[in-house]
């Protein structure tokens, strides 16, 4: 989904960028700008957009990874281009795609691409871990 910001003086005006965020995202820098502190008791999705938001050299996405949770279980994860989706019970389904080139996830490059299927499952593996110890999921 497309983001769309104004903030004149601040956002440089025409600017496009393709790093991955989320809505969740959007509470720690109107906290930032507001001057309010985000909390540090408790987990927070979101991370600061602030240098995204601004055009600044070199930033990134302050997330590793995306996942997409079903029930009260990870099953899929995105990382750049890339979209992993390991149902639950079904380790053997794993699907791959490059969203880049396949924004329909029609085709499956699993059988292809072991090495980015252990890479992924590896950080769904990981983000399970966190998820159930309710932990950052990064």
């Amino acid at each position: 989904m497309p983001l769309i910001a104004r903030w004149p003086g601040q956002i440089p005006a025409g600017a496009t960028g393709g790093e991955i965020v989320a809505g969740f995202d959007l509470f720690a820098p109107f906290a930032d700008v507001g001057g309010a502190v985000v909390p540090r008791d408790r987990v927070i999705d979101g991370r600061s957009l602030l240098p995204l938001l601004k055009g600044e050299a070199g930033a990134r996405s302050p997330h590793t990874a995306f996942f997409g949770v079903a029930g009260k279980q990870i099953q899929s994860a995105r990382e750049g281009p890339w979209k992993i989706v390991l149902p639950a019970g079904k380790e053997k389904d794993v699907q791959l795609c490059n969203l880049d080139d396949d924004p329909g996830e029609k085709s499956d490059l699993a059988p292809s691409k072991p090495e980015i299927v252990d890479r992924l499952k590896g950080i769904v593996g990981k983000g399970r871990q966190n998820f159930q110890s309710d932990k950052a999921l990064d």
